[in-house]
């Protein structure tokens, strides 16, 4: 957690305060609001022989793509792959390819199932009369 005298020089200007947890607004690239608590890690970089060079605390939010600003100019948000592209034509060329993919997954399933299902059919014919047969002996030695 996040001192309030650590945050304004951790760049958290626009903390908001309610009971609980603090949050902070971040944007995604597409423009929509989100409000998340910090997560601050601490980084550091080494030289070859293992010692420190620079140490520092940064979000690890804005790793994952939020933005402290409202961007300028959004990106579409895609639904097939649940990221963001450049422009709808990248994000009509990801709906093509996942729709592709799982056009050629469900042929390779079908041709998979077709192989398979007669000796399996046959299998479960031939041990349900052995279990039928074994029933009526069953039966016959109870009377």
């Amino acid at each position: 957690m996040v001192s309030l005298r650590n945050a304004v020089p951790a760049g958290l200007e626009d903390v908001e305060f309610s009971s609980g947890q603090v949050k902070q607004t971040y944007y995604r690239p597409d423009g929509r609001k989100v409000l998340l608590p910090p997560r601050m890690v601490t980084w550091s970089r080494r030289d070859k022989r293992g010692r420190e060079i620079e140490t520092g605390i940064r979000d690890a939010n804005l790793d994952s793509g939020l933005m402290l600003s409202s961007p300028e100019h959004p990106k579409p948000h895609c639904p097939h792959c649940d990221k963001w592209h450049d422009t709808e034509a990248e994000v009509n060329d990801c709906g093509k390819k996942r729709a592709a993919l799982f056009a050629k997954q469900e042929r390779q399933a079908k041709k998979e199932l077709r192989q398979g299902e007669e000796p399996r059919l046959a299998q479960l014919e031939k041990d349900m009369s052995e279990i039928k047969n074994l029933l009526q002996k069953l039966a016959k030695g109870v009377k």
